[in-house]
């Protein structure tokens, strides 16, 4: 059964670093990403030891220069669960997903980075999640159309921007990521306003 799902993972993997490839090309190469060695492991072991290796931290490495217009800003951790809980999410902000967001926000702070969970549970949507920073990174402001769900920030968790992944391979602009930008604050308070009333109001 370990074997099985470390296989899966492994798989999902692969088909991330194409997929997301080929967003940053716009359809052109499947070959600019690739998984990181031991899963972001050897990036971790630097940092223990007070090293930073920026291009190989995190779950996604660039194995060519058009790859680094991602890696460069985002820490990215891909999960592929049997089962993901996001029922807990929802009703507890806790459980699996949970988890796996709060390690992702730590590990991406420590690289200076935006983080950016891509997670699938088995039978279910592939979803892609980010804070208020990364989502202005990764989207325009007035894109909040691609928001599929919105969870508030609490003592215990940063908040959590989530969209379904395939809508956001198909119809966000990877161009964005070539323009020099620094999140203002200012466009972070607007952006999670924003959020809020759409929450209530729809």
């Amino acid at each position: 059964m370990a074997a099985r799902s470390k296989t899966k993972g492994a798989a999902f993997e692969r088909q991330v670093c194409k997929d997301l490839s080929l967003w940053l090309s716009l359809g052109q190469r499947e070959d600019l990403l690739w998984r990181s060695a031991m899963s972001g492991g050897r990036a971790t072991l630097a940092r223990s030891r007070g090293h930073k290796m920026k291009s190989s931290d995190g779950d996604l490495s660039p194995i060519d220069v058009k790859g680094q217009a991602l890696t460069e800003e985002f820490f990215v951790e891909l999960k592929h669960y049997n089962i993901l809980r996001w029922d807990s999410l929802v009703l507890k902000r806790s459980g699996t997903v949970q988890n796996i967001w709060n390690q992702c926000v730590k590990e991406a702070d420590q690289s200076d980075k935006y983080p950016l969970l891509v997670a699938k549970q088995n039978f279910m949507p592939i979803k892609l999640v980010t804070d208020a920073r990364g989502w202005l990174r990764l989207f325009y402001p007035q894109q909040l159309d691609f928001l599929e769900s919105y969870y508030a920030p609490t003592p215990e968790s940063r908040e959590l921007f989530i969209a379904d992944y395939d809508y956001f391979l198909r119809n966000s602009d990877p161009d964005i990521l070539q323009e020099s930008y620094t999140v203002p604050e200012e466009e972070i308070v607007n952006v999670m306003a924003s959020v809020f009333w759409r929450s209530l109001y729809g």
